[in-house]
């Protein structure tokens, strides 16, 4: 055998196994990046649990707090509410969407997956259009701030549908 028809086969197979490590390495990366994306969708769903559990947590050890998630527990705020009492509510009412806006836009960003998204949008729909109907007019008011975006998420449908349409 000459050399140039070993150096032909040594190219051979120095192709081949050339292209045996690029597809290995591919499907490694491929498995690293899966592994990363579900790393971090479970930090983006530990960190919206943990904004979550922040609001209840106040709302156990304060008074204060209590106090206005039980007035928005009413069908209808008392015409009669003091300043404090309402900025507490405007406050708590605010807080509350933008922790639901947080879940929309981490939805958007495929952040966490449809079936954690669904959770939420059953949580939105029970706990807060269906237990506290007296903050649902200051929620619809802070909608707006949201603008187009806010109408075109199913989170927020509940909140639509109660209503009538955005503003």
């Amino acid at each position: 055998m000459d050399h140039q028809v070993f150096a032909q086969l040594l190219g051979n197979y120095g192709e081949f196994f050339g292209a045996l490590a690029v597809v290995a390495t591919l499907f490694y990366l491929s498995v690293q990046i899966r592994q990363s994306t579900l790393s971090s969708r479970s930090t983006f769903q530990f960190q919206a649990q943990t904004e979550f559990t922040r609001m209840h947590e106040q709302i156990l050890t304060n008074p204060d707090a209590a106090r206005i998630l039980a007035l928005c527990r009413r069908q209808e705020l008392p015409e009669d509410l003091s300043p404090e009492d309402l900025e507490g509510v405007e406050a708590y009412s605010n807080a509350t969407l933008n922790t639901y806006a947080s879940m929309a836009i981490m939805h958007n960003n495929k952040q966490i997956d449809d079936a954690t998204y669904e959770l939420y949008c059953e949580d939105f729909q029970r706990f807060i259009v269906k237990k506290r109907p007296g903050m649902l007019p200051i929620c619809r008011e802070h909608m707006v701030s949201f603008g187009p975006w806010a109408t075109e998420q199913k989170i927020f449908k509940p909140l639509f549908d109660e209503f009538g349409g955005p503003g």
